[in-house]
């Protein structure tokens, strides 16, 4: 029954992705058993990555399975400069974390996609964008934000 739902999903355009990879549920048969689009890597390993070589490897590793499976890629909880480098390193396209930002509020977020796309009700409805709360920062012009990507990736950052 879930693959039916998955596979009705992907047919009305819904990018699915699994979250958190490597942990929990997130198994290897999982890959083959729903049409998905996007491995989100667990920020778990990202986050040890650039002191802990097993992290490094599994990471490399997760990478290279879901370039196998033409799948997407996001890693989570990329939080310093030499995280970034070893993902961009091992071919890691997408990543998010408080390197890039810290969490806006929603209504801080709300602001800057309505400065970017027009209509914050559109932008909902159009990319499915879900809003958690978070620091009450500045919100940055569009123009010195990273370039977002409008694809599965979600709200993830180009490296």
């Amino acid at each position: 029954m879930t693959r039916r739902v998955l596979t009705q999903l992907k047919e009305l355009n819904v990018c699915l992705s699994i979250d958190d990879f490597g942990t929990g549920y997130s198994s290897l048969t999982r890959l083959q058993a729903f049409p998905v689009d996007t491995l989100k890597i667990d920020r778990s390993f990202v986050v040890s990555m650039d002191n802990d070589a097993g992290s490094r490897e599994i990471v490399r590793i997760i990478i290279m399975l879901a370039r196998q499976f033409g799948l997407n890629l996001v890693a989570e909880g990329a939080e310093r400069a030499e995280q970034v480098r070893y993902l961009k390193r091992f071919g890691c396209e997408f990543a998010q974390g408080y390197f890039f930002a810290k969490p806006l509020s929603q209504q801080k977020t709300e602001k800057l996609l309505s400065a970017e796309c027009g209509s914050v009700a559109e932008v909902h409805m159009a990319d499915g964008i879900a809003v958690t709360g978070g620091d009450e920062e500045q919100v940055p012009s569009p123009a010195a934000m990273p370039e977002a990507n409008s694809s599965c990736e979600g709200s993830a950052e180009r490296m």
